[in-house]
């Protein structure tokens, strides 16, 4: 995303993994394999950087969702200065919320699955997420 001057104020890169990509994306989120970019239809939000300003970082968000309109889109989220991540959705703006939420449960449970029984799982790893409208 650039400002009026042209300036690169916000950048957003995304993928579409199937569910062993995207559970190998959770475990070990520095390693996608190029093969892995494209090849499902689960949409996950790779880098979302936006230092500048919260408008910038509303402005991408409200494309984003212009943009995958009937999709439920993924995101690690990692805050400063804490050691739990934790996965965020966000919702197309075409989905109705009782839609959304369906989806997003239901997409939520299978990653929840995927990770259970994924051989580089260890007992460390604890499953939090959270849902941004």
């Amino acid at each position: 995303m650039y400002d009026e001057e042209q300036n690169p104020v916000a950048y957003c890169s995304w993928a579409y993994f199937d569910q062993a990509a995207e559970a190998n994306y959770i475990l070990k989120p520095g390693k996608i394999h190029p093969s892995s970019w494209n090849i499902g239809n689960r949409l996950w939000l790779i880098d979302f950087i936006s230092p500048f300003s919260t408008q910038y970082t509303l402005k991408i968000r409200r494309q984003l969702s212009d943009l995958f309109p009937l999709n439920i889109g993924a995101a690690l989220r990692v805050k400063p200065h804490e050691e739990v991540g934790k996965i965020v959705t966000y919702c197309g703006v075409n989905l109705a919320k009782d839609e959304a939420t369906q989806l997003r449960m239901k997409r939520l449970k299978d990653v929840e699955t995927a990770l259970r029984i994924h051989p580089d799982l260890d007992n460390a790893f604890k499953l939090n997420y959270c849902s941004q409208e």
